[in-house]
């Protein structure tokens, strides 16, 4: 098998599969792995665990949709969400644990504390942001633009709209009911 082209645009990748091989820079190229987090893993539905996982309201695991700790959480009006688990002011983890059961994560970092549902409800020297109720609805913790859940299995994907989507679009509502495809990061729970 030929040596993998190098070029600027990234492999080739008619040139690396072959119908009988794969060349096995496929694996390890961080090119490639580029591509698929930008092709795949950021734009595409992802399997991101099952609602059994948090079963009740409070309940929390940790998980990763591509190179992304999200934090898939069930709030008290019992819907499911994936948040990114970076505080909005420094970046830094919130949740540590891998699961458990928790009314609110901690930045241990700064000390801002977000709502199991990501809104941010406390930080330290709030004067110095022009006192409570001023800064936090545009800080909460960010979520995964769109989550679904087909007979309990959660899927997520980073792109606000992209394959998918339209297709979503066009099933006919009683199959979109009976998919269960649901947007829970709005408060009312909207079918798509």
């Amino acid at each position: 098998m030929a040596s993998p082209a190098r070029d600027r645009t990234g492999p080739d990748y008619a040139r690396l599969i072959e119908p009988d091989r794969v060349h096995g820079s496929l694996y390890t190229d961080p090119r490639v792995f580029a591509d698929e987090l930008a092709r795949i893993w950021y734009r595409t539905w992802v399997y991101v665990g099952h609602e059994s996982e948090v079963a009740e309201p409070g309940d929390y695991v940790r998980k990763s949709l591509g190179l992304q700790d999200i934090i898939m959480t069930r709030g008290a009006d019992g819907a499911v969400r994936l948040l990114l688990n970076r505080c909005a002011h420094g970046a830094n983890l919130v949740c540590e644990a891998e699961r458990g059961h928790a009314r609110s994560f901690r930045c241990p970092y700064h000390g801002w504390t977000y709502r199991n549902t990501g809104e941010l409800i406390g930080f330290p020297f709030n004067q110095g942001y022009g006192g409570k109720g001023t800064i936090e609805a545009e800080l909460s913790l960010a979520s995964v633009p769109r989550i679904a859940s087909h007979r309990g299995f959660v899927f997520g994907s980073m792109a606000e709209d992209g394959p998918g989507r339209e297709r979503d679009r066009r099933l006919p509502p009683a199959v979109r009911a009976r998919l269960h495809l649901q947007r829970h990061a709005e408060p009312d729970r909207r079918a798509l």
